[in-house]
C-alpha cells in the first residue's frame, strides 16, 4: 500500500528537507538516540501531516541507529491487538502508528496494547504518526505520555519552500514566466472558508486575502518578481507542507515554464453528505486506507459510492483499491472537517 502512495507524490530526500530548514528535527532525533544510550527514557514520536516528510525522518533514525534497530511498519488499519510490536532489539522504529486504532467499540485495543509494550520495555521506540490522528489521540488517550520526545515537522516559510524546490529540482529550474502570458496576478484574492454554526452545520463565507508576495516583490527585477510570487503562492496554497508544495510545483510546470497563475488552488467550497464526510475523515487521519478496510470500519456507510464522489471532486485518489487524500486537497479537506467538528 505504501508504495502505491509514494509513487503518486514526490519523494522528499533527507538532504532536501535539511536544505529547507528542517535540520533541527534531524538533530533532535540524534539527541534522543544519544540520551537513550546514556540511560535516559527517550521514546520518540515523529509527528507530521501527510506528505510532510515523516518517512524521511524515520528512515534517518533507522540509519542512525544502525544494527541496533529493528523496523516495523503498519500499512493499514490494525484490528488485532496481537499485531502490536514486541521488541527483540535495543531499538524499534515503527512507522504508521496512526493505524493502531479505529473509532469504534474495541477499536482502541491495538493502540492500548502497543502503549503498554512501549512503557514496559527497556527498548527505545522511534514512532511515526499522522498529525491529525496524533492530536486526537493526545487529547483523548494521553498517548504523548509514553513518548517524552515529540519531533514535529513544522510548516516551511517561503524561503524554505524555495530551498526545497531548488534542492529537489535544481539547479536548472523551469523558466519563471511573466504573468502576462497567463493572466494578471491580483493584489487581492477572495477565498471561501467554512465557519461552524453548530456541531454539524457550517456556512461558507468569502474572505479577502492580500497577495503580499506580489506587492512586496514589485521593486525587484521581472524574473525575481515572478519567482518570488510563485514561491509565496506555493507556500500559501501548501500551507508550508513540503510534500504538498512539491506536488503543486510538479503539477504547475508546463512546457518548461511556471507562472503564478499556473499554481492553482483546489476549490475550498466543499459540500459533502455525512457518509462522504466520515470516509474523508478516516482517509485523512490515516493517510492511505484499503477500500475493504474502510467498508469494515464504517459498516453503516456507503463507502464505495462515497469514495467515487470524493475522487470525482479531486479530494481523494484511488489506486489498487487503496484510497488516500490528494496532496493538493489535504488542507481544504482538513478545514472542511474541522468546520464540521469531525477533526480536532
Amino acid at each position: 500500500m505504501r508504495e502505491v502512495v509514494e509513487d503518486a507524490v514526490p519523494d522528499l530526500p533527507v538532504a532536501a528537507l535539511r536544505e529547507a530548514g528542517l535540520g533541527a528535527q534531524f538533530d533532535a532525533l540524534e539527541e534522543a538516540v544519544g540520551g537513550h544510550l546514556e540511560g535516559e527514557r527517550s521514546n520518540v514520536a515523529v509527528v507530521a501531516e501527510p506528505f510532510a516528510g515523516r518517512a524521511g525522518l524515520l528512515a534517518y533514525a533507522e540509519e542512525y541507529l544502525g544494527a541496533a534497530a529493528e523496523r516495523r511498519s503498519f500499512d493499514g488499519l490494525v484490528v488485532d491487538p496481537g499485531e502490536a510490536p514486541e521488541p527483540d532489539s535495543e531499538a524499534v522504529v515503527v512507522d504508521g502508528c496512526h493505524y493502531l486504532y479505529t473509532r469504534r467499540v474495541g477499536g482502541f485495543d491495538p493502540l492500548e496494547r502497543f502503549i503498554d509494550r512501549v512503557t514496559d520495555s527497556d527498548a527505545m521506540f522511534v514512532t511515526a504518526w499522522n498529525s491529525y490522528a496524533w492530536d486526537y489521540l493526545r487529547a483523548t488517550r494521553d498517548v504523548d505520555a509514553a513518548f517524552p520526545i515529540v519531533v514535529r515537522l513544522p510548516p516551511l516559510d517561503a524561503g524554505g519552500v524555495r530551498d526545497l524546490i531548488y534542492a529537489m529540482y535544481g539547479p536548472d529550474l523551469p523558466r519563471f514566466e511573466s504573468t502576462k502570458a497567463f493572466g494578471r496576478v491580483k493584489t487581492l484574492d477572495f477565498e471561501p472558508r467554512t465557519v461552524s454554526l453548530t456541531r454539524s452545520v457550517g456556512v461558507e463565507v468569502t474572505v479577502p486575502t492580500l497577495n503580499l508576495s506580489y506587492l512586496t516583490a514589485r521593486a525587484e527585477d521581472d524574473v525575481g518578481e515572478v519567482e518570488a510570487v510563485v514561491f509565496e503562492r506555493l507556500t500559501r496554497l501548501s500551507e508550508g507542507n513540503p510534500g504538498v508544495a512539491a506536488a503543486l510545483w510538479a503539477r504547475s510546470v508546463e512546457d518548461g515554464t511556471i507562472s503564478p497563475a499556473s499554481v492553482e488552488a483546489l476549490d475550498r467550497s466543499l459540500d459533502l453528505d455525512d457518509d462522504a464526510g466520515f470516509v474523508l475523515l478516516l482517509v485523512l487521519t490515516n493517510g492511505a486506507v484499503d477500500r475493504e478496510v474502510l467498508a469494515a470500519a464504517l459498516p453503516e456507510v456507503q463507502v464505495r459510492r462515497s469514495l467515487t464522489y470524493l475522487a470525482d471532486r479531486d479530494l481523494v485518489a484511488l489506486s489498487d483499491d487503496v484510497a488516500w487524500v490528494e496532496p493538493t486537497a489535504l488542507h481544504p479537506a482538513a478545514e472542511y472537517l474541522r468546520g464540521r467538528r469531525l477533526l480536532w
